[in-house]
């Protein structure tokens, strides 16, 4: 039997009764071994606190045994139990908080430290996780280094050589990123840490190589993507990736059907994949087998972005700066080629009429200087994308119909306009002055060879249009006079409102 006095000692440091010939609770287990509770049992006539000695040395060992840190080995054995005072016990728990900060330390910089700019230990556990996955066979070296990731030689069996992209985690030297997934679709990753960012930024290109394959668009396809390593199809052959634009050897002839290609595959890619490509240079288009290859669209924007028109523009001035130094005669100026790009008039069967004329204005033009091509008016100037975003829509009409001195109008293609403001247009304003143009050349030719127009007719046109142009003014004379009665009115209202107020 045991009494209260006791089972309240025992019942305090959790001892296994069986251990002292008591069989009570199976559920209760002993933290501290035979001799705490032989100690409890001799002190049951008194009071036992927590500041007792050898209650303090028998929890203090066990505490010990929690630093996973610390190899401590069976401090409570029934043979042998240790008691640690307070001061070794608080020795010891300093020591193992500092060594568990050094080792934490040492992993750190472990993980931080990268190899060829990108191969840091996650990265590289990465790319074993996708290869123990049949993902590809073997990877080789690097076949391309960017500011923002590398790119490496992959091969799997039946399906050839695959390209991987490894985007740079720790040494990125890509800044701004923010004016690139403004206004995107899909990345609710905007800022913050840098991992989501670059996991954002790979899903984003994986997507927008989708968006170029389906607009028939030659680019890499993509494959999948995890985390910062992308996987799409490799350009070139053997191994040797397709040379760029910027390095490859390539007659005047072969320039200028590839300038035609990509000012096409522009128009395609703004048109039909509605992305703009936000860095499209030499170093971005791969030749291979006589097309070029449009790679690296991580950057590619939505054309409805905030900042759409701005790269526009700035990839189609890097477009005729590169083929106007390769020597090719008939590059369109920096802003024909962005009304190209832009007017929403131009159809799949007038776009070769299109394209075609503006090579005929280009040959009649000349060899002129690159300055003339980039227009910095132009390239400096904003470009409203609606007419709500006109600023001055008044001083505009003046500049263009009545050549006042408004400011310069660059919206006409994007926004659909008339070259007069009159309207929207169906046809490009190219186009419809080749027709008036034409027919204004038949005409005259009919009148020189036969007299069909007698003097008579020429009198009543002439009447007809002095009718027209009476009636025109009699309409403004009119609205005039309207205008100044309400004015008047106004000011007598103005002026009574006064008078009754001072009467008041």
């Amino acid at each position: 039997e045991v009494d209260e006095e006791e089972e309240a000692a025992i019942a305090m440091c959790e001892v296994p009764l069986e251990m002292i010939g008591v069989q009570l609770d199976p559920s209760v287990r002993k933290p501290f071994g035979r001799a705490c509770s032989e100690h409890f049992l001799k002190q049951k006539a008194g009071s036992i606190t927590k500041h007792d000695a050898v209650l303090c040395g028998f929890m203090n060992a066990k505490q010990l045994e929690r630093f996973n840190l610390t190899a401590t080995g069976d401090l409570m054995s029934d043979r042998s139990p240790v008691r640690l005072n307070n001061k070794v016990y608080n020795h010891m728990k300093q020591h193992c908080a500092q060594e568990g900060g050094r080792m934490a330390r040492l992993h750190g910089k472990s993980d931080r430290s990268t190899q060829e700019a990108v191969m840091d230990q996650r990265t590289r556990m990465l790319l074993y996780k996708l290869l123990n996955r049949g993902a590809f066979d073997e990877m080789s070296g690097v076949v391309s280094t960017g500011k923002e990731a590398n790119v490496y030689c992959a091969s799997k069996e039946g399906e050839g050589d695959m390209a991987v992209k490894v985007y740079r985690t720790t040494l990125n030297e890509f800044k701004d990123r923010e004016a690139y997934l403004v206004g995107t679709t899909g990345r609710r990753c905007r800022s913050g840490v840098r991992g989501k960012v670059i996991r954002a930024w790979a899903e984003k290109e994986l997507g927008n190589l989708a968006r170029l394959e389906r607009a028939g668009i030659p680019c890499p396809r993509g494959i999948s993507v995890k985390e910062n390593v992308l996987l799409m199809s490799f350009i070139g052959r053997a191994g040797v990736a397709a040379p760029r634009l910027k390095d490859a050897t390539l007659s005047n002839d072969r320039l200028h059907k590839l300038y035609l290609q990509i000012i096409r595959n522009m128009r395609a890619m703004y048109t039909k994949a509605r992305l703009v490509h936000a860095d499209l240079s030499p170093y971005n288009v791969l030749v291979h087998h006589g097309e070029a290859y449009i790679i690296d669209l991580a950057q590619a924007v939505d054309n409805d972005s905030p900042n759409a028109l701005t790269f526009l523009r700035k990839d189609c001035d890097c477009m005729t700066s590169f083929f106007h130094r390769a020597g090719v005669e008939t590059v369109l100026s920096v802003r024909q080629l962005f009304d190209y790009v832009t007017d929403s008039s131009i159809t799949l069967e007038n776009e070769d009429e299109y394209l075609e004329r503006l090579q005929q204005m280009v040959v009649k033009r000349g060899a002129v200087a690159l300055e003339e091509l980039r227009d910095e008016v132009f390239l400096n100037s904003f470009i409203p994308r609606t007419l709500s975003d006109v600023h001055d829509p008044i001083g505009e009409y003046e500049s263009i119909v009545g050549g006042g001195d408004g400011p310069p109008v660059f919206h006409l293609g994007v926004t659909g306009m008339r070259s007069d403001l009159s309207g929207t247009r169906d046809t490009p304003s190219l186009l419809e002055g080749e027709l008036s143009g034409t027919l204004s050349e038949v005409s005259a030719t009919l009148s020189s060879n036969t007299d069909t127009m007698t003097d008579e007719a020429a009198d009543e046109a002439e009447v007809d249009m002095d009718a027209e142009r009476v009636l025109f003014e009699e309409d403004a004379r009119r609205e005039r006079a309207v205008g100044e009665e309400e004015a008047d009115e106004e000011a007598d209202e103005g002026e009574e409102d006064e008078e009754d107020e001072e009467d008041e």
